[in-house]
């Protein structure tokens, strides 16, 4: 999920080098705990990944930038904050980077450069956590779908869960086995179990 989305502009007297960003859960209402979202990263827009992942401490995510990010001096880059949602269902995220949090070097003078401007994010809400199910690429098909009766273990159906923003409990899982009329589940099917797979 995109958390934040920034631009960096360097100034018309030399080319900069960013080396430090910082960003802070500044959420005022619910905000989520350190361990609610992960692999917190930076990418360029629409682009690749330029730091991270990293994770909050005290609700701050530091990345140091190696190698660092080249600026041409009166030019501007475009960046966003994105992360994984692990938890925390009703909680707030606000990822904001204050005045001073991005950090540099100048690329000829040597000297440390801080960022004046800010960027205010939109508050992010974490949803209740979802949970889909898909048939996998590996599901029987052809003549690995073709049954003889036989005592010997049979895979009858591959699917993939997955869940979606929070940790999910498995409690109870049901299936339908349908298809010919004279094929019932407990005429032709015996010693019926789940599996977990890769």
């Amino acid at each position: 999920v995109v958390l934040n989305r920034f631009t960096v502009s360097a100034g018309a007297r030399e080319d900069v080098k960013i080396s430090q960003i910082i960003v802070k859960n500044t959420a005022p209402t619910n905000p989520i705990s350190d361990t609610d979202i992960t692999n917190i990263r930076v990418r360029e827009a629409g682009g690749a990944v330029v730091a991270g992942p990293v994770n909050l401490v005290n609700k701050v995510a530091t990345f140091l930038v190696s190698p660092a990010i080249s600026l041409t001096k009166g030019t501007s880059k475009n960046f966003e904050v994105i992360a994984d949602i692990y938890s925390g269902n009703g909680r707030q995220a606000k990822m904001d980077i204050e005045a001073g949090k991005v950090i540099g070097i100048g690329a000829t003078s040597g000297v440390a450069i801080v960022s004046s401007g800010s960027s205010t994010a939109a508050t992010v809400t974490i949803g209740v956590g979802t949970l889909t199910v898909t048939q996998s690429t590996k599901h029987p098909t052809g003549t690995a779908a073709t049954f003889v009766r036989s005592t010997a273990s049979k895979t009858l159906a591959i699917f993939s869960v997955r869940a979606v923003g929070e940790d999910i409990v498995l409690n109870k899982v049901k299936m339908n086995f349908t298809g010919h009329a004279h094929f019932t589940d407990t005429a032709n099917l015996d010693s019926v179990g789940l599996y977990e797979g890769e």
